[in-house]
């Protein structure tokens, strides 16, 4: 399905194809996997992740309070509970460093009401605006139909029905790249700094551009200049509104990792051999972004692909594997060797399956909702897949293709 937008059907047909995937999966996701979710006692509320950013980001801007007091984590968790969190559930705390008050500062200002209608229209905007940053380029068309089958998938639809500040940070991150290519670097380094507001998924695209920089020091040191002062900077503001901030935020960081239970997508191979392949893989990597470091698009896909497949994250991080994901549909037919076609029909594969079950169980789900229950789950299981799909393709790119192929090896820079 990814061949959708390069294919040579009329663009009408393209589009409803599109469509029905997306209107499949934002059904999938609004009914049927709410009705598996609320099972497994998950279930997603609407706007949820904004309140814990938009409540916190309040007491700090109009209150001069401490974001991360048990006060505000009380007062949070009882909106959205109705009381405080027990044992084994979300707390829903603001785990965000103080300074992300910059980010959540615009719906911060407006009423709970107003600032969820208004989230959601910046972040399908910031959605749109990151695939273009992310592939440069691209026509009308493409991109309409990129975003229909981005927002189809269910990571994307998690983080727009959640409202979940991830597309915030990733957002960042495609702007800090794509002013990087564009010679702007020094609201590239700014804006590195605002994506760390996650840093675990900012290195993603923290590794490459200081690779990238680093090897052009002369012309490019505005960069890590930028990103170093824009840091400092930021950290000198979170003292100025909460001093001794960083302690409490820590605190609540160790303490977010508990409750979380974040995993990671190689940790399903087992602890101990997930953990010895996952060094492996990060050293490899870091050889790869090296070696192609003046190959920014190509790096930052690799890279964020190793965070997904290496870090413990949430489902809605998984909503970066459109980097990769793009990366790949914009230089597919650099793949002309066997191994490498192969690797991408694995990618092909698991995109088609999860978006085709999620539009057959929509009839499914108004047929028997409890055959719906019992097949719910698919798509899901595919979620933890896709990070293996995505990186192994680039990792072939960094070490096989062109091997003995100079001109093809030469196709590849982007």
């Amino acid at each position: 399905m990814i061949l959708l937008a390069q294919s040579r059907f009329p663009f009408w047909l393209q589009l409803l194809m599109a469509l029905t995937l997306m209107v499949g999966g934002w059904f999938y996701g609004l009914k049927i996997s709410t009705m598996g979710l609320e099972a497994m006692g998950k279930a997603i509320p609407p706007f949820v992740d904004l309140f814990p950013a938009w409540y916190g980001t309040r007491e700090v801007v109009l209150h001069h309070g401490d974001p991360y007091s048990d006060q505000v984590t009380a007062q949070i968790q009882k909106a959205i509970y109705d009381r405080t969190a027990s044992s084994g559930m979300d707390q829903q705390r603001f785990a965000y460093p103080v300074f992300s008050v910059f980010l959540f500062f615009p719906f911060a200002l407006a009423p709970l009401p107003l600032a969820e209608k208004l989230a959601f229209v910046v972040f399908v905007a910031l959605l749109v605006a990151s695939i273009a940053w992310w592939t440069g380029k691209m026509h009308a068309r493409q991109l309409l139909l990129v975003t229909l089958l981005a927002a189809a998938a269910f990571p994307c639809y998690y983080v727009l029905i959640a409202l979940q500040p991830t597309l915030l940070v990733a957002s960042a991150m495609a702007a800090a790249c794509a002013a990087a290519r564009r010679g702007r670097l020094l609201l590239s380094g700014v804006l590195l700094a605002l994506a760390c507001v996650k840093p675990q998924l900012a290195i993603g695209v923290l590794a490459p551009l200081f690779a990238w920089a680093i090897h052009d020091m002369r012309r490019r040191w505005t960069l890590p200049l930028a990103f170093l002062g824009a840091g400092v900077a930021l950290f000198a503001f979170g003292q100025l509104i909460l001093p001794g901030w960083v302690p409490e935020w820590l605190g609540v960081v160790r303490a977010y990792a508990g409750y979380a239970r974040a995993t990671s997508a190689i940790s399903s191979l087992g602890r101990l051999p997930g953990m010895v392949l996952a060094v492996a893989i990060v050293a490899a990597v870091a050889i790869a972004t090296w070696r192609h470091r003046d190959d920014l698009p190509f790096t930052s896909a690799l890279c964020v692909s190793t965070v997904l497949l290496v870090v413990p994250l949430h489902i809605y991080d998984q909503f970066l594997l459109l980097v990769p994901a793009l990366w790949l549909f914009a230089n597919r037919d650099c793949f002309v060797e066997w191994t490498g076609q192969r690797l991408l029909a694995l990618l092909d594969i698991a995109l088609t399956i999860g978006w085709v079950w999620q539009v057959l169980l929509v009839p499914v789900y108004l047929l028997s909702r409890h055959a719906a229950l019992i097949l719910w789950g698919v798509p899901f299981g595919l979620i933890g897949v896709l990070p293996f799909t995505a990186f192994l393709p680039l990792f072939y790119r960094a070490f096989w293709i062109g091997r003995g192929h100079p001109a093809q090896a030469q196709k590849l820079a982007v």
